[in-house]
């Protein structure tokens, strides 16, 4: 008889193991809890609990439950029970597994997770993150999060251990993604920035490179610029990622001007950094990072010279992509040189 307890309830026993969502990981459950996870019926209690060991999953999706346990696609009725309340974060930093759950159970990272995290001891917070971790690898991304924003440089050498001498160059599905913002805010000197090059420069297709270079934009590192310039040629199609990083990366108007004398396509990463340098933290439908960390261009000209840049530019290459985005620019020189206030 199995006498371990349900993940989900932690009161009956364990009647069904599933590893549906993932084999290494299963899902420990009792009969009942296990009808409401296929169900998408967990009252707040249950969701949380089960969450807090197996992170984001199919079954646990954000698409099914909102940010409080209750569900949101049920395929039959829920019965509410009081007892089986979203527990209340409690600021009981000595209760530090009640914060960890917290901080992987919810859909973002919020502030008060972190502020109430930086308080409890760093060596204990690293240990109960590296526990997790090895029980479950899913929960890599929120873990390395945690870390990232609540122990920066205290846990450099945990990050070279855990993720740059492990890390798998050979495998096709292997991305920067995960470790980028922990390499940023972890390791020192440009170490992470480095790191993120190296992987980068071994990505073999362009719709990878696509996909894996926005991961630069963490390191906000001069040196970027210069790597865009060298590799912008292995794309076929170029997103605006390519722009994001030129942005967040010190862009200035001189660095502007030489890619726009260049062409083609390294002018139109030129083009999508200006647009990006606009964001603010109130812009709509922008990416988070560069609302939480607004950036602006470096070293302007006065606006009269930069738009006759533009406009000169815009001779060469008039086409509706080129001439909405300078459009764009020449009227939002505030927003992208940060003068309002």
């Amino acid at each position: 008889m199995n006498t371990e307890k349900c993940q989900s309830c932690r009161l009956r026993n364990v009647d069904v193991v599933d590893p549906q969502d993932n084999p290494d990981f299963p899902y420990l459950l009792c009969r009942g809890c296990h009808e409401r996870l296929l169900g998408r019926c967990l009252r707040p209690l249950e969701y949380f609990n089960v969450k807090a060991l197996h992170g984001e999953t199919y079954l646990l999706h954000e698409d099914f439950y909102d940010d409080d346990g209750t569900s949101e696609q049920p395929e039959y009725p829920v019965f509410d029970d009081h007892r089986l309340a979203f527990p209340k974060l409690r600021e009981d930093t000595n209760d530090l597994e009640h914060l960890v759950d917290h901080s992987i159970v919810s859909f973002l990272l919020k502030d008060k997770i972190i502020e109430l995290l930086r308080n409890v001891p760093k060596d204990q917070l690293l240990g109960s993150l590296d526990r997790r971790l090895k029980d479950n690898q899913n929960n890599a991304y929120r873990i390395f999060e945690v870390v990232a924003m609540v122990l920066g440089p205290f846990a450099s050498q945990w990050v070279r251990t855990t993720v740059v001498d492990g890390f798998s160059h050979d495998e096709e599905d292997e991305t920067i993604s995960t470790y980028s913002k922990m390499l940023a805010l972890c390791l020192p000197d440009g170490e992470g920035y480095d790191f993120c090059v190296e992987v980068l420069n071994t990505v073999s297709t362009s719709k990878k490179l696509n996909g894996e270079v926005h991961n630069l934009i963490y390191f906000q590192d001069e040196r970027a610029l210069d790597w865009v310039e060298a590799n912008i040629h292995r794309m076929g199609t170029l997103y605006s990622s390519w722009g994001l990083v030129a942005a967040a990366s010190k862009l200035s108007w001189e660095r502007v001007v030489r890619w726009l004398d260049r062409g083609r396509p390294i002018s139109l990463v030129a083009l999508d950094g200006l647009y990006a340098c606009s964001v603010t933290g109130d812009t709509s439908g922008a990416a988070p990072w560069f609302r939480q960390n607004p950036v602006r261009l470096l070293r302007p000209a006065t606006i009269e010279e930069m738009n006759c840049v533009l406009r000169e530019y815009l001779e060469k290459d008039n086409v509706p992509r080129t001439r909405n985005q300078i459009e764009f620019v020449t009227l939002n020189w505030d927003r992208i040189l940060k003068t309002e206030q």
